[in-house]
């Protein structure tokens, strides 16, 4: 994408300390803060139960952009939230099944 575009018309924009401030600030609030977040709740959760709720991220961050910023919800994205869900539950049952059937044995 970077060699697409047309780099040098788009540096001139860093030099406003507007927007140097919005991006430097967007950049440590969505990459390094959910990095720090997700780090941190790794300590708190088992492995297993984080890379299952990693799975919701995609879509919260779809009902945000419809609740919050009055985007769209594509029909491909609805059946894209449905599948995400049935499979973690579809997961998170299995799982169950397997400790209480080792319980129970």
């Amino acid at each position: 994408m970077l060699i697409a575009s047309d780099v040098t018309a788009k540096v001139e924009l860093f030099t406003y300390p507007d927007v140097l401030v919005s991006s430097v600030l967007l950049a440590l609030v969505s990459t390094v803060a959910g990095y720090v977040f997700y780090t941190t709740g790794l300590k708190h959760l088992e492995a297993s139960k984080a890379s299952i709720l990693a799975t919701i991220e995609p879509i919260v961050a779809v009902i945000t952009g419809v609740l919050v910023l009055n985007d769209t919800l594509a029909v491909w994205q609805g059946v894209g939230i449905i599948s995400v869900l049935f499979s973690a539950v579809l997961v998170t049952r299995r799982r169950r099944s397997r400790q209480h059937s080792a319980r129970v044995v």
